[in-house]
């Protein structure tokens, strides 16, 4: 150690030489200062006293970071070695400083990037030139960051120039660039000494402790790229350096981080691809690999073991740990196995886990995880399976293992046993084998499991004993045996089969049928090993059946690879002379291989020939045909092909239908080769047999042949019909389904086979098949084929009708072709007609022939639109009309042309078989209407009918609608000359007329469309009484329907008509007898029969406008006296009548002869009728036809009236009324003497009645006096009209009379009716009385109604008058009415005339007011004013007379709902003349006035209340009025009036504010009367928002008013009137409020807290603070400090509620003003706890939380000057107490309240915190001492301390406060037990358990957490086993918690859970175990 002497020194000496180092820089300017943070002229500026203090600021950075950095601060940062110059220092001095400054560099890596390392750097370069002496300790630190620009500011200033190892950095250097990655690779390629730096920087970070995320990937990403490089491997002096350096984190003699170890086991996974390692240098890795396991998962370490020895040579074993790590995550097992070289890990792994797999369970597993395992590779489970075998005697565990291969891997099984029998020996194998597959039984049973294993050695073992047993006769169960010995028939396996047809006898059995399993074993042909075949067909052949023989070898017979083996069998079978293969093997084995399969063809079908039966052997064949096994059907096809050579005649010809049948769905698309018959010649038919059977070609090729046989099969002998549809011939079904194969070459060699017939086969193939196209192209081939230069060998003709049909074919490609086919034209005439009599067979017969020249002709036609078929398919009708419908302008000869053409195609169609073809021809001809179709098709209208229209097809019933659409117009004049075809007609019509109604409606759409028209007279009338024969006799309502529409379209003559109702009425002798021929089987003849067809037919013509005839009427009239006599008479007379009324109003507008006109009928049949409706339409017809026949009608007429006044009248039903008022009948009256007189007509008599009284009488007093007599003979006859009619008919009478004039003289008499009756009722019984002029008077407008009113109110003043006797009063009632009694004096009458009226009046105001306000229309409100006014008048005069109480009450009622009708304006004036007379508060119209403007006042809108405020100030003044009168026992009247003021109030304007406001104080005077008290608090709700500021001078009395409103009484509406009250005038004058005020409004807020909360949280919004808060404290002691009365915790949770909201809504300053008072209250409320306190309220959990909530809202509002004081405060009021009782409940008070504090404001109550936290540990001290501790006062306490230890920021809790608390805090440990406590014990446990693990969280390093963790275990040693049980529980809640960090301390843990779990006491056991879980789960063991 230098002395001080030698420190001067060199001190000295280090000043000299840095001055004269400056000054020889300073003389040669040349050289600077070289730094690593500035540049050098920088650098130069600053001296080495400066750069010394950035270095000492860089490391206290850094020590801050690290506190290792704190131990150079001596040797390189302190002032002593600012003053060292290495350069002057000795060797042992300068090693000293290197090692310094090598270790401060290494621990400097993981900073590196830190500005304060490069301050320290800064210091290093300048002072001790680092850069120049301590090159390798740079570059080590530097090298991670080589790609950084901090590498290429120190590698500019590095001294490496004379370094050969570093020399490549000096390019870098000189460019001043970072270093690559790639180039520092390449590099260390080169240079070992290189690689052995860079290898060595993480090892030595590592031993520095020193490691940083930044090293581990620099170093992985380094040298994987060099591992990459490195392609001819790694040399042994690489490996020698670098696998040390490689497994060194993995060494555990240094803690490495989880990313260092994911490296390292990276590199050595990469280094152990590149290169060859040595066994035991691959045992080390992996045992050190094994050590990294808790820093990967399970899978990434096992993979990482696969990837170091996959690669290499195997190993025999494997390091124990090794095994052992594989075993404990034996669940990863399935990811490794997949990976390649897995092999290399297991098979070692495998050998040596198996010794010991029975005795430990976690090696049998791990085992069993390598079996189930799907990606286990075959090897590593053969190796397994053969030491499975080898110890298979060792265990049951092994035996397991074993089932689980022979399960999992069958297949390596199978190898594992014949590879062990070679070692072991047969015998003892399959002991083993039978023993896996039925484990613990040795019996017969385990040959079942056995036969049904997966593998086949068990399988043929299982088998054999089966069949052995059967043999030796032991099997108890032989059907048994013997269905599972058919089941393994299936099996694939040679062994298996072996061993089952080892013995036939067994299978051959009498119950048992073993070959339908052979043949569906031998379907899967492909699969089916070739020894397996082979057994199966030896057994067939030696024992099957010969149907058994062919099913099981057809499919084996051409398979060359297997023929010659299936025919040897075959030959050695049975030799059975029956069957199919019958003599085949001799064939086959005398033959080559080609005549072989020919002669097995022709051979099989001699055989088929041969037969017994013909048809199994032929669908065998035509099952084999359809297989998809080609090889089945290839020789199926052979057989069928020689079959067909061998056969004629019709068998030859059944057998080609079903041959084309059975093979046109296996031809290819595909043409086959031009040359067709080279082929399809024998000879290379049966070579590509035999040379390629299984090419699709070959198959196509047997086809081609056998069709081309079938095509060439000569015709029959018959004449066959060409055109015929399907199934008529066979021999054309076979050629045409021959055609239909999209094959040319067959389709030609078709056509060749047809010879001269080709042209009618296509045609026929064009009508019936899908391959039109193609026919049509062959057609125009051949017809090409016979044009010789233009002339043409046949006359083709024949096929022009089918030629037709193709050009009106759907297709367009059809059409194309068919247009394309058009024969030629011109030319001479060929010699012969092509086909004739040669297509329609024994039809040919019908066909009409055309000559050549119209044939010629229709072709050029045809040709000349040839584009126009092609495009529209809709052309062809048009054309054909064209063409052959003869036209007006065309000459006659072409006309016959026409003709002749339309016969042909006629003939055609009708001679045709087919339907599809006629439907085609006669649609197409649709649309001609020449009467020749008609003729030539009447055989078909012969067919028309015939049979059910049920059962006929779509194309039967399309055809007959068809030829039904040809009689059409054209055929009329057929009809009409020919009755032969007439009769054909008609005999249709009723052949369809039964069921065919379609076709029906065919004919009778024709008949309408004019065939009818065009008939004679005599024609039409047969016609129509035909079509109604039918009608009525036909049971079709369509047909019925059909006949009706049909006479009504065409029977529109009047002459026709006169003559047919003649005809058909009953009792005309031609009908009868006419009716009596036609219905022979009707046995009744009589006239009544008749009325059916005289139903349909007037059904039918009164459907349309009959013509205006008088003849008709007549007859029409004569045909309705016809029926009077005939029963069921009334349908056919009402549509005879209603026949007659169209007559009637066409005769009426044209003006008809009456002459003859008979209406005595329709008198006959009012009088005689039955039915109403018959009845009403003859009164209608009456009266209609009075217009016709006015004479007629003055004669009967009065039989009529007579009729109607018995019958019609009182009808009570609505049409009858109708008809009264439509017939205008008379009106019958029943005078005195109750005689009927007649009346005219009111719409004819009563206008010119009125006219006439108007005329002579202009004033309306008289005109209605005139009336009288007339309005009331009409009035009094009302009881004679059915009730439901009678407002009908005066509505009608008053609107004839003209309602202006008349409507209130006829009200008024029909109320004068019922006076008697009237006034001695009310409500509905009312209402009904006078329904009927109230129903009168609703039905018209309401001003109508108002004036009526206003006359009716004036009669009553009259009445009024008269009743006073007063002598100028003159009423328009009688006093003398029938109603009333002879004896009562006029006098009398009129009061109860009056009353009546009144009574009707009411009502019909309230009839108004359900309709609605009549509006603000002038003229109403004119009315309504003069109603209002009479009303009043009368209310005046009534209620001055004693006896006419009543009658003025009425007409109070109905001047009030007058007035709630009325405009605004008017019923404003109204109501303030009923006030101003009417001042007392008793009076009825007073208070139902102030009642109606109680409701009408807020319906007014708000426009109309500005019109009328004045009135509405006036209005307010006379309720006032009223509300000064005296209150009486019955205060309704002032209640209204208080009601009617809130109303105006509500509503008001500001103008009306001034007289609202005077009612102020009347109505505080008023309402102290108890009814008046709620209507009072209402006013007063209602006004003071309204009156604002007015309300001050009565502020003080309305809140006193309302406080002694709600005192004393408890009902919740009052008090919520008063709560409105006071929030209104809280919320209008908040600042208004005074101390008295408030005060009062307090005290009455807490006297009913639930009730007035909102009034509460108003008064902390809307008072000011200042006011407020004084006035809390007063509350406080008046409610809750001075009362008597205890109060509930509800007040006190009220009362602090609103103190919360006071304080919040309080500004600062007032707080901080009226703080004193606030404290004191808040102290005296904490005292709620204290058993002693001066508080008056009960105490609860919950007021102390309302309380400690507004505390902590005062505290928010405090600053930490005002806060201060408050705490001590507290903290003196809780602590500093002497009385213990009291001390307590404060203390759990201060705790509850601290604890809050610290939830709000966390960290900022650290400086509180400390103050109290002597207080609480004193509470904890005292507990602790304590034999029965305060269970509530030690909860609060901990909580407050693990809430104070919680906050996150808290600066209190440091470590040396936490071991000074420790003590204190597990002495509470003891505490919990001794409180004995039950409920709330484990509160309590818990409490404590998490203060621990909160102390433990602020616990600041390992050894507080140790103290922590030992203090709480100590206490598990305390003879209490509660202390011990509740100190495991803290235990095992801090582990649970914190297990991380407590890891190093597990072992001492484990110390006192062993002796624990020991325990006596079971609970404490049980959580010593959990602690123990706990400490196992943290430490991951």
């Amino acid at each position: 150690m230098a002395t001080a002497l030698q420190r001067q020194l060199a001190k000295a000496a280090s000043s000299s030489a840095h001055a004269s180092l400056l000054a020889d820089r300073d003389k040669r300017g040349k050289r600077r200062a070289q730094s690593y943070l500035f540049t050098a002229r920088d650098a130069d500026t600053h001296d080495l006293a400066v750069v010394h203090a950035l270095g000492a600021n860089g490391l206290a950075r850094l020590t801050l970071l690290n506190s290792r950095f704190s131990e150079w601060e001596e040797p390189l940062f302190s002032l002593a070695a600012r003053d060292t110059d290495r350069t002057l220092l000795d060797q042992d001095a300068v090693r000293e400083l290197d090692d310094a400054l090598n270790g401060f560099l290494v621990a400097l890596t993981p900073y590196l990037l830190d500005s304060a390392a490069g301050k320290a750097l800064e210091w290093l370069v300048r002072r001790f030139r680092i850069q120049e002496f301590n090159v390798d300790a740079v570059l080590r630190l530097f090298t991670p960051y080589h790609e950084s620009a901090h590498f290429a500011k120190m590698l500019n200033i590095l001294h490496i120039e004379s370094s050969p190892a570093w020399s490549f950095l000096v390019p870098f250097k000189a460019a001043a660039k970072p270093l690559p990655r790639p180039a520092l690779v390449a590099e260390m390629r080169k240079t070992s000494q290189v690689a052995r730096f860079v290898a060595s920087v993480l090892p030595e970070a590592l031993k520095a402790q020193a490691v940083s995320d930044v090293v581990v990937s620099f170093n992985a990403s380094v040298f994987l790229d060099f591992f990459s490089a490195a392609d001819g491997g790694l040399n042994e002096e690489t490996l020698a350096f670098l696998l040390p350096a490689l497994v060194a984190p993995l060494s555990g003699g240094v803690k490495a981080s989880n990313n260092c170890l994911v490296g390292s086991l990276l590199l050595l996974a990469a280094l152990a691809q590149k290169c060859r390692l040595a066994q035991d240098a691959t045992r080390s890795i992996i045992k050190s690999i094994v050590k990294a396991k808790k820093a990967v998962s399970p899978a990434q370490l096992q993979a990482t073991l696969v990837a170091v020895t996959g690669p290499q040579d195997q190993l025999a074993d494997l390091p124990k740990g090794v095994v052992e790590a594989l075993v404990a995550n034996s669940d990863a097992f399935a990811d490794t196995l997949q990976l390649d070289g897995s092999e290399k890990l297991f098979v070692p792994f495998c050998a040596m886990v198996l010794p010991t797999c029975e005795d430990n369970e976690a090696h049998a597993e791990a085992l069993s995880a390598v079996i189930q395992a799907t990606t286990t590779p075959a090897s590593v489970v053969k190796e397994l399976g053969m030491l499975l075998f080898a110890n298979a005697k060792s265990g049951k565990t092994v035996g397991s293992l074993l089932g689980a291969i022979k399960q999992r891997r069958p297949d390596v099984f199978a190898a594992c046993i014949e590879e062990s029998k070679t070692a072991l020996g047969d015998a003892a194998v399959d002991e083993i084998v039978l023993a896996l597959s039925m484990p613990g039984s040795k019996g017969k049973g385990r040959m079942f499991v056995a036969s049904s294993d997966a593998d086949a050695a068990v399988r043929a073992a299982g088998v054999r004993e089966m069949v052995q047993a059967l043999s030796a006769g032991t099997a108890n169960d032989e059907d048994a045996i013997r269905e599972t010995l058919l089941t393994r028939i299936a099996d694939p396996s040679p062994a298996v089969l072996e061993a089952l047809y080892a013995s036939p006898a067994v299978l051959l059995h009498d119950n048992t049928d073993p070959f339908p399993a052979i043949l569906s074993a031998l379907q899967s042909t492909e699969d089916l090993p070739k020894a397996a075949l082979k057994s199966h067909l030896s057994f067939v052949a030696a024992h099957g059946k010969p149907q058994d023989v062919e099913r099981a070898f057809w499919p084996w017979l051409l398979r060359k690879k297997r023929a010659e083996m299936v025919w040897e069998i075959l030959a050695t079978g049975k030799k059975d002379t029956s069957g199919l293969m019958s003599g085949c093997a001799a064939v086959a084995a005398a033959s080559g291989e080609d005549e072989r399969i020919i002669g097995v063809a022709k051979r099989i079908a001699e055989n088929v020939l041969a037969a017994p039966a013909l048809e199994p052997q032929l669908a065998f064949l035509f099952q084999m045909a359809q297989e998809d096994e080609q090889h089945s059907a290839l020789l199926a096809l052979l057989v069928l092909r020689a079959l067909l050579l061998q056969m004629t005649g019709e068998h030859q010809l059944a057998l080609a239908a079903r041959t084309v049948e059975a093979c046109a769905s296996r031809v290819a698309p595909q043409d086959w080769p031009s040359e067709f018959h080279e082929y399809i010649a024998e000879s290379a038919l049966f070579h590509a047999v035999a040379a390629k059977p299984s090419k699709a070609s070959t198959i196509q090729r047997a086809l081609a042949s056998l069709l081309s046989i079938v095509s060439s099969i000569p015709a029959p002998t018959v004449t066959l019909d060409w055109f015929a549809p399907a199934s008529t011939h066979r021999y054309v079904d076979i050629a045409r389904n021959l055609y239909a194969i999209p094959s040319p070459s067959l389709r030609a060699a078709v056509l060749r086979a047809r010879g001269g017939a080709a042209l009618l086969f296509l045609f026929g193939v064009v009508l019936h098949d899908s391959a039109k196209v193609a026919a049509l192209k062959h057609a125009q081939a051949f017809i090409s084929a016979s044009v010789t230069g233009n002339n043409l060998k046949w006359d083709v003709q024949i096929v022009l009708p089918a030629l037709l049909v193709a050009l009106g074919d759907a297709d367009q490609a059809v059409r194309r072709a068919a247009a394309e086919a058009i024969p030629p034209h011109g030319g001479r005439d060929p010699k012969a007609v092509y086909g004739y009599d040669e297509v329609y067979g024994a039809q040919t017969e019908l066909v009409q022939y055309l000559d050549w020249d119209d044939v010629s002709k229709f072709c050029k036609t045809l040709a000349e639109h040839k584009e126009h078929f092609v495009q529209d398919a809709s052309f062809l009708p048009i054309f054909l009309q064209q063409a052959v419908e003869h036209q007006a302008r065309e000459s006659t000869q072409v006309g016959l042309h026409k003709q002749r053409v339309l016969c042909f195609l006629c003939s055609h169609a009708v001679a045709c078989a087919s339907p599809a073809t006629k439907v085609a021809l006669l649609r197409a001809l649709e649309h001609v209407t020449d009467g020749a179709k008609a003729c030539v098709i009447v055989p078909l209208l012969a067919d028309v009918g015939v049979g059910s229209a049920e059962q006929s097809t779509a194309e039967e019933r399309e055809l007959a609608r068809l030829v039904a659409s040809a009689y059409n117009t054209g055929a009329a004049l057929a009809l009409q000359e020919d009755s032969t075809l007439w009769t054909a007609y008609l005999d249709a019509l009723e052949r369809c007329g039964g069921e065919d109604a379609q076709t029906f409606s065919a004919f009778a759409k024709q008949v309408q469309k004019g065939l009818f028209a065009a008939l004679d007279e005599e024609r039409k009338l047969e016609l129509v009484k035909f079509l109604l024969n039918v009608g009525v006799t036909s049971t079709s309502s369509d047909v019925y329907n059909s006949v009706k529409s049909t006479i009504t379209a065409v029977v529109t003559d009047s002459k026709l008509l006169v003559s047919l109702l003649r005809q058909l009425r009953p009792g005309t002798p031609s009908s009868v007898e006419e009716r009596a021929s036609k219905r022979t089987k009707t046995t009744d003849a009589s006239p009544e029969a008749g009325v059916q067809s005289l139903t349909l037919f007037v059904e039918a013509i009164v459907a349309r406008k009959l013509p205006s005839s008088s003849e008709l009427v007549v007859t029409l009239l004569d045909t309705l006296a016809s029926l009077a006599e005939i029963p069921g008479k009334t349908y056919t007379q009402q549509l005879v009548m209603t026949a007659l009324d169209t007559c009637a109003d066409a005769g009426s507008s044209k003006g008809s002869n009456s002459a003859g006109v008979r209406l005595d009928v329709l008198v006959d049949v009012i009088r005689s009728a039955e039915n109403p409706q018959t009845l009403h339409q003859a009164l209608l017809l009456f009266a209609k036809m009075a217009k016709l026949a006015p004479d007629s009608m003055v004669y009967n007429i009065m039989p009529v009236f007579t009729f109607m006044g018995s019958s019609v009248v009182h009808r009570d039903d609505s049409y009858s009324f109708h008809v009264v008022q439509k017939a205008r009948l008379p009106l019958f009256q029943r005078d005195q003497g109750l005689r009927l007189t007649k009346l005219q007509t009111l719409e004819m008599v009563v206008p010119v009645m009125v006219a006439s009284l108007k005329t002579s009488n202009a004033s309306g007093a008289d005109l209605h006096l005139a009336a009288r007599p007339l309005l009331k003979s009409l009035t009094d006859a009302a009881a004679h009209i059915p009730r439901h009619r009678r407002t009908m008919f005066f509505t009608q009478l008053v609107q004839i009379l003209g309602p202006d004039d008349f409507l209130a003289s006829v009200c008024l008499l029909l109320v004068d009716a019922h006076t008697k009756k009237a006034v001695r009722q009310s409500g509905d019984d009312l209402k009904n009385t006078l329904s009927l002029p109230l129903g009168v008077l609703g039905h018209f407008k309401t001003g109508q109604q108002l004036a009526a009113l206003r006359d009716i109110l004036s009669e009553c003043q009259e009445l009024v008058g008269v009743a006073n006797s007063n002598a100028g009063a003159h009423s328009f009632l009688p006093q003398a009415s029938i109603d009333q009694e002879a004896s009562v004096s006029p006098p009398s009458a009129a009061k109860k005339q009056a009353h009546a009226v009144l009574l009707f009046a009411r009502e019909a105001f309230f009839s108004l007011a359900r309709v609605g306000k009549p509006g603000q229309d002038t003229a109403l409100g004119a009315k309504i004013k003069e109603c209002i006014l009479l009303l009043l008048t009368l209310v005046t005069a009534l209620q001055s007379q004693d006896d006419s109480r009543d009658i003025a009450s009425v007409a109070s009622s109905a001047l009030v709902k007058l007035l709630s009708i009325s405009p605004v304006q008017i019923f404003m004036a109204s109501v303030l003349d009923i006030l101003r007379t009417e001042q007392d508060a008793n009076s009825v119209l007073l208070r139902q006035a102030l009642e109606l403007l109680r409701d009408r006042v807020p319906q007014i809108t708000l426009s109309a209340r500005h019109q009328i405020s004045e009135p509405m100030r006036e209005l307010v003044g006379l309720v006032c009025t009223v509300l000064r009168s005296s209150v009486t026992p019955d205060p309704a009247g002032h209640v209204l009036a208080l009601r009617t003021l809130q109303a105006i109030a509500a509503s008001s304007l500001p103008d009306e504010a001034p007289s609202l406001a005077e009612s102020v104080a009347i109505v505080l005077q008023v309402g102290s009367n108890a009814a008046l008290v709620e209507d009072s608090l209402g006013l007063f709700t209602l006004l003071t928002p309204k009156l604002g500021p007015r309300m001050v001078s009565h502020f003080r009395d309305v809140v006193e008013f309302c406080v002694n409103a709600a005192n004393g009484v408890s009902d919740p509406s009052r008090q919520q009137h008063v709560q409105d009250a006071l929030l209104a005038l809280l919320t209008s004058l908040p600042l208004f409020w005074g101390n008295f005020e408030l005060d009062k409004a307090l005290s009455l807020a807490l006297e009913h807290p639930l009730l007035y909360d909102h009034f509460r949280r108003q008064i902390a919004k809307r008072v000011p603070g200042t006011t407020l808060l004084p006035g809390l404290s007063r509350a406080w002691k008046v409610v809750f400090v001075e009362s008597s009365s205890r109060r509930p915790p509800a007040t006190t949770l009220a009362f602090f509620d609103l103190v919360k909201r006071a304080i919040q809504a309080a500004a600062r300053e007032e707080v901080s003003t009226h703080l004193k008072a606030v404290s004191a209250l808040f102290l005296s409320a904490l005292d709620l706890r204290n058993p002693q306190r001066s508080v008056n309220a009960e105490f609860s959990q919950g007021a102390e939380d309302s309380v400690i909530a507004a505390f902590l809202q005062l505290v928010i509002k405090l600053n930490e000057v005002a806060f201060t004081p408050v705490f001590r405060q507290l903290y003196d009021w809780a602590f500093g107490n002497g009385d213990a009782t009291a001390s307590g409940a404060r203390q759990i008070t201060f705790s509850r309240v601290m604890a809050s504090l610290l939830d709000t404001f966390k960290g900022l109550m650290d400086p509180y915190v400390i103050l109290a936290m002597d207080g609480v540990v004193q509470v904890l001290e005292a507990c602790a001492s304590r034999d029965a501790p305060d269970a509530d006062l030690w909860l609060s306490t901990v909580v407050l301390v693990r809430k104070s230890l919680a906050v996150e920021d808290s600066a209190y809790w440091r470590d040396d406060r936490i071991r000074k608390f420790l003590p204190v805090l597990v002495r509470q440990i003891a505490v919990v037990p001794r409180m004995r406590l039950a409920d709330a014990e484990a509160q309590h446990k818990t409490a404590l358990a998490e203060t621990f693990s909160a102390l433990a969280l602020s616990a600041g390093d390992s050894a507080a957490l140790k103290d922590i963790n030992l203090a709480i275990l100590m206490q598990t040693r305390d003879d209490d086993a509660g202390v011990r049980l509740l100190a495991l529980t803290c235990a095992d809640a801090l582990w649970r918690e914190h297990g991380a960090a407590l890891q190093g301390f597990a072992a001492e843990t484990e110390t006192f859970t062993v002796e624990c779990a020991e325990d006596d006491n079971d609970d404490v056991g049980k959580a010593a175990r959990r602690l123990q879980k706990s400490v196992d789960a943290a430490t991951m063991s």
